[in-house]
């Protein structure tokens, strides 16, 4: 439908939408599990000052990108199932309407 009182919904390229963010999940556990080797470095530079310095800012960064990557597919995971759910929210009540509208004919959807 298109018609100001109506809606006009793609399930196909919400589908299309879904499966993109899933492959940007996978993505973002390859990283993760990058990232995950990299928190059991440790740095043998020497030592001296600036070599221990060196491994704590190592690891802050190793945490700091942890912290992000969890966050963004935490966001990513959410914005998947939400497109999915409006998909099939949609999916039903086009199937809802097909059926009032075979029931006021008269006869079975």
């Amino acid at each position: 439908m298109s018609d100001a009182a109506g809606y006009d919904v793609h399930a196909e390229s919400l589908e299309d939408f879904a499966r993109e963010l899933e492959a940007q999940l996978e993505t973002l556990r390859i990283a993760d599990a990058r990232l995950a080797s990299l928190s059991d470095v440790r740095l043998r530079v020497g030592h001296f000052r600036e070599a221990y310095d060196l491994a704590q800012r190592h690891r802050s960064a190793v945490d700091s990108m942890d912290h992000l990557l969890r966050t963004v597919r935490q966001a990513v995971d959410w914005a998947r199932d939400v497109t999915r759910h409006v998909k099939v929210r949609y999916e039903q009540a086009d199937a809802d309407v097909a059926g009032s509208i075979e029931a006021a004919r008269g006869r079975e959807p």
